[in-house]
């Protein structure tokens, strides 16, 4: 066995480890994906709007870019604090925290049915789908996205970089929803169940397709 493949072995052993502490706990209790996409899209839309009736300098624009400003920031901080908090709890840790990010990326493909994975890896696939499926990361997502869309709003040079930034951030929100969307899909077409060993295929319909490989 060459260094490297030593080294990713190790990897994929200490991703194993905590998918078995994460598949053991209890799961994290799950957002309602409409009610976040809902929310965040009230507070863009409200704020587009406020951009395109409002005066640059009116009190009525200020005072509303101003207040989605702090509650975008507001929620990024709780989250960050949350994501802090969470070292005290091995059971919320990242399960791919130890991966590299082609390995990562491997099993997100898993995820969405691109790929099959072996049966030592089910574990960490199921694990990683359920720490997705949570939702959480919906709110620094979507915290983002109201701060910078506020900032673009707010016409403050350079506004059209602010607006660059919001697009990014609307984009990115997206791709969060779908993750989480996504995760629970598996989830619902692969219950997980808890054992010693490595959890069963239940891919084997799909033998046709690529395997994610180590």
């Amino acid at each position: 066995m060459t260094d490297t493949a030593a080294r990713a072995g190790a990897r994929w052993a200490l991703a194993d480890e905590q998918a078995r502490i994460v598949l053991d706990a209890r799961p994290p209790r799950r957002l309602s994906i409409a009610a976040v996409v809902v929310v965040v899209a009230a507070a863009v839309i409200g704020l587009a709007v406020v951009a395109l009736v409002s005066p640059l300098d009116s009190d009525g624009r200020v005072a509303t870019t101003a207040a989605g400003a702090v509650i975008g920031l507001a929620v990024v901080i709780v989250d960050a604090s949350r994501t802090y908090r969470s070292r005290r709890h091995p059971e919320r840790l990242p399960v791919t925290r130890a991966l590299s990010g082609r390995e990562r990326h491997a099993i997100d493909r898993v995820v969405r049915g691109r790929l099959v994975a072996p049966d030592e890896r089910l574990g960490i696939v199921h694990a990683a789908a359920v720490q997705s499926s949570s939702g959480r990361a919906l709110l620094s997502t979507g915290g983002f996205l109201v701060l910078l869309t506020s900032t673009a709003v707010a016409g403050g040079f350079p506004w059209p970089l602010y607006v660059a930034a919001a697009f990014a951030a609307a984009i990115a929100f997206g791709f969060a929803v779908r993750d989480v969307v996504v995760a629970r899909r598996y989830l619902d077409g692969h219950p997980v169940e808890l054992r010693s060993g490595p959890l069963p295929d239940r891919n084997r319909a799909t033998r046709s397709g690529r395997s994610a490989g180590s």
